[in-house]
């Protein structure tokens, strides 16, 4: 499953608003495979509504619809903020269970 934190629902809400989407609009997360050695990264973009089969969450002030392949290519995961050279950025933890 698929969480964010309220300080990730901010900034991807502020990246919504810059690249001019209306406030409706919710963040779609899904896996891209990466170029370097078939790693699987997270990306999203922002639209509508979900598509089929997508997960909705609808928990926070930002609504998030996640791909079905995210659970099952990375797993439980959190959207967090952390400091970075050129200021707060996004960040991807995964979630531990408890064994």
């Amino acid at each position: 499953m698929l969480t964010m934190t309220p300080d990730a629902e901010t900034i991807l809400a502020d990246r919504r608003a810059e690249r001019g989407a209306p406030d409706t609009y919710g963040v779609r997360f899904f896996t891209k495979q990466a170029e370097d050695a078939g790693r699987t990264h997270l990306a999203f973009n922002f639209v509508a509504s979900p598509r089929p089969n997508d997960t909705v969450i609808d928990e926070g002030d930002l609504r998030a619809f996640v791909a079905p392949e995210v659970e099952e290519a990375i797993g439980d995961i959190v959207v967090d903020v952390e400091q970075k050279p050129g200021g707060p950025g996004l960040v991807v933890k995964r979630v531990r269970s408890e064994d």
